[in-house]
């Protein structure tokens, strides 16, 4: 058994644990409300709040690190987040607006990224991830060139 710390308060829960014992949860901190947490090789980590939420909860982790979970903003409003190399990301700042969707709670996360939340309204929504557009500039030219050169082969292979 293995105690886990808190974040300078006086408590701590665990929420979820991954393949390779990385926790997450919520522990108070010295100076207020509690805070999300990844517990991983001996080190507890804040990881901090969402800007302009007052705490934070972590709930699922796949074994990649990645967290779920919500931030509480001041006046009780929840906002789903993803926490990933090193940043809390707002899940709503990364889906389209014009779906009209609030995500209130990622509840969790499995090795591929795929997400389940909740919105506001009480219902539930598979979130998949897409690469950034960055990613596709950088592997874009290299998946022409390879289909480009399968399709020369299996052309040149059809006159054979």
């Amino acid at each position: 058994m293995i105690y886990l710390p808190t974040l300078g308060g006086p408590i701590s829960s665990g929420n979820g644990i991954n393949n390779l014992g990385q926790v997450t949860g919520w522990a108070a901190i010295a100076t207020g409300p509690a805070h999300a947490f990844l517990y991983s090789n001996g080190q507890m980590i804040d990881l901090g709040t969402l800007e302009g939420t007052t705490f934070s909860i972590g709930l699922g982790i796949n074994n990649l690190g990645q967290v779920t979970g919500y931030a509480q903003t001041a006046n009780n409003g929840d906002h789903a987040f993803l926490y990933s190399n090193g940043q809390m990301i707002d899940l709503n700042s990364v889906i389209d607006p014009a779906l009209g969707v609030r995500l209130n709670v990622a509840e969790d996360i499995n090795d591929k990224g795929k997400i389940v939340a909740n919105s506001a309204s009480g219902r539930a929504f598979l979130l998949t991830p897409v690469p950034e557009p960055s990613t596709l500039a950088f592997f874009g030219p290299a998946l022409l060139a390879l289909t480009a050169s399968a399709y020369a082969n299996r052309r040149s292979n059809r006159y054979h």
